[in-house]
């Protein structure tokens, strides 16, 4: 697996300095880390099996999505998660939970 993704950083030749540049590469570094994660997320949820069901057996409903704000070493991440219902017993569940909150998402794949 791989991934690409390109930040900017702007410096003013005017004011050059060795602090200055300090400065641009690492607010590039943080925007640069902001958005691999924020597309890592989105890679790790389209490689989620399409066929889940609950942990009881039940089939699993789309509910939409759910956006949430990640605290980071980066900075905050805004994405979003779907958020699937189990038809049998109406346990809501929030994809990729484990991953953001290092809980059990109560999923069995097959």
């Amino acid at each position: 697996m791989s991934l690409s993704v390109s930040c900017t950083v702007n410096v003013s030749v005017e004011d050059i300095s060795v602090n200055s540049l300090e400065k641009a590469a690492l607010t590039g570094a943080r925007e640069a880390g902001r958005r691999l994660l924020q597309a890592l997320f989105e890679l790790v949820e389209r490689a989620i099996p399409k066929h889940r069901r609950c942990a009881c057996g039940g089939r699993l409903e789309s509910r939409g999505r759910v956006e949430r704000e990640l605290m980071t070493l980066v900075g905050d991440i805004l994405f979003s998660r779907q958020k699937l219902r189990c038809l049998n017993c109406g346990r809501a569940i929030l994809l990729m939970k484990r991953l953001v909150c290092g809980r059990d998402v109560w999923l069995r794949w097959g």
